[in-house]
């Protein structure tokens, strides 16, 4: 196998291997496959603790998204944990109070949270049945309690939103604030970060389970709060929400076959980038040259004016992926691309606002499961809103991803989902899974950090399982 040169060693193990952006995230997942836990059990694991090392990136309040391989039945099936719109968020609701455009801050612009439930029913699917959700919430339960020291690389992330648009949001809300901004800052290398109403909070869901979230006194909390800031999240859309287990889109790349999550996630927007690049020579390019980029930042513009202009939630719109992952289309596609000159603007429609921020990992056991797992606020710090007394930061999902045009397929409505923008993926070789990257029958888990597109998302801490 030729690997490209990169500026690290890949991560090669034999019985398990677990890559994300934060090492204590990474350790913890590790811990669980030492103690016995399949991939699902220390995905959940890495999960939450993501939530509380990572806070601007995901958390209880976001979504997720998931990708998990079955080595024993050679199956792939995904997960969707994102959350509908509240049942009172209609198109008129917003225009009538002036906006022409959703609102991406504050408590407008969060969908229901999908994460918790995500994680239970994962667990349920697929786990190995010897961690309950309260155990596997415990090392993120501790450092939100104790605090953990900031790394250089969350140092970095704060103060990266801090000088640009995010430090003023968070300032706007005092619940914010008093948590993410301490001594009116973000805080710095080496200082002790903690959360102690979060560690409570997701304490509740370790003890009653994760309905707790979405029932009972936490749910309420988090309806009153809502609806006492100018929100429209009620407990009843709490109490409504569950996620969905669901087949993969999958096509065809010379020879792997690549699976991704279903609308509403954006997954078949990497399919359709593959398909695009499969009638170029990008292959023939030397990685990393500016001819390679050049066409795979083209064909990702065609792909996602496809997304704007077409796909919605499948409850409520017809999407044409058929015609959207076919090859013709892909042959169309790409004819629209000048190898010399970048387009400006791209048919289907123009890209709108980015202030993502998402986080992906990966783990895989030793029995050759596999699981690619995304979860996500939307933005950075997502609503920009904390509930007060509970620590949780809610998602902007809503607001980054409904439209209020008219016939729009992302039109806000009453109990729809958004376009999303996570899009975990796995590709297989002959009925092996071998991207994130890894082989069976004890051949070596290769993890590997990142995509061939221009991404924000990028698990960059490895941990291996020899």
């Amino acid at each position: 196998m030729t690997v490209p040169m990169q500026g690290r060693s890949a991560v090669l193990a034999q019985r398990g291997l677990v890559a994300t952006d934060h090492p204590l995230a990474s350790a913890a997942g590790l811990r669980v496959l030492e103690e016995g836990g399949n991939a699902i059990d220390a995905a959940v694991c890495v999960a939450a603790m993501l939530g509380v090392v990572t806070p601007m990136m995901t958390g209880i309040g976001g979504d997720s998204f998931i990708v998990h391989y079955h080595a024993a039945t050679q199956r792939v099936l995904g997960l969707n944990g994102s959350g509908a719109a509240p049942q009172t968020a209609t198109p008129e609701f917003f225009r009538q109070r002036g906006f022409a455009t959703m609102p991406l801050r504050g408590m407008l612009a969060p969908s229901i949270p999908g994460a918790v439930d995500a994680m239970a029913t994962a667990l349920e699917q697929w786990g190995s049945g010897r961690f309950t959700l309260g155990r596997l919430l415990e090392p993120a339960i501790y450092y939100a309690e104790a605090g953990f020291p900031i790394t250089a690389k969350v140092a970095a992330w704060f103060a990266r939103t801090a000088e640009g648009e995010v430090a003023p949001i968070l300032a706007r809300y005092p619940s914010s604030a008093r948590i993410y901004l301490p001594n009116g800052r973000p805080p710095r290398i080496g200082e002790v970060f903690v959360q102690s109403d979060l560690a409570r909070s997701m304490r509740a869901i370790a003890e009653r389970g994760a309905r707790a979230f979405y029932e009972g006194p936490l749910a309420e909390a988090i309806a009153a709060y809502a609806q006492s800031h100018g929100g429209l999240l009620t407990a009843a859309d709490l109490a409504a929400h569950r996620s969905e287990v669901c087949a993969p889109l999958t096509t065809t790349h010379r020879d792997l076959v690549i699976h991704t999550t279903p609308p509403p996630s954006q997954g078949f927007v990497l399919l359709e980038m593959l398909n695009i690049l499969e009638q170029t020579n990008v292959d023939t390019l030397p990685w990393g040259s500016a001819e390679a980029i050049h066409l795979m930042t083209e064909a990702k513009k065609l792909a996602f004016a496809d997304r704007l202009a077409y796909v919605g939630d499948p409850r409520f719109v017809s999407n044409p992926l058929d015609h959207l992952l076919s090859k013709e289309h892909a042959r169309d596609r790409s004819r629209a691309i000048d190898p010399r000159r970048a387009q400006e603007q791209v048919p289907a429609g123009a890209l709108r606002e980015q202030v993502g921020e998402t986080t992906a990992f990966v783990v895989a056991d030793a029995e050759g499961n596999v699981v690619s797992y995304i979860t996500s606020l939307s933005a950075a710090f997502g609503c920009g809103e904390v509930v007060d007394g509970t620590g949780i930061l809610l998602n902007n999902r809503g607001g980054r991803g409904f439209s209020l045009e008219p016939g729009h397929p992302n039109e806000i409505a009453p109990g729809k989902r958004t376009k999303a923008m996570p899009r975990p993926r796995g590709t297989c070789r002959s009925s092996a899974i071998s991207s994130i990257t890894a082989w069976t029958s004890r051949r070596p888990w290769t993890g590997r950090a990142g995509s061939v597109f221009p991404q924000r998302i990028r698990p960059a801490s490895g941990r291996r399982l020899n």
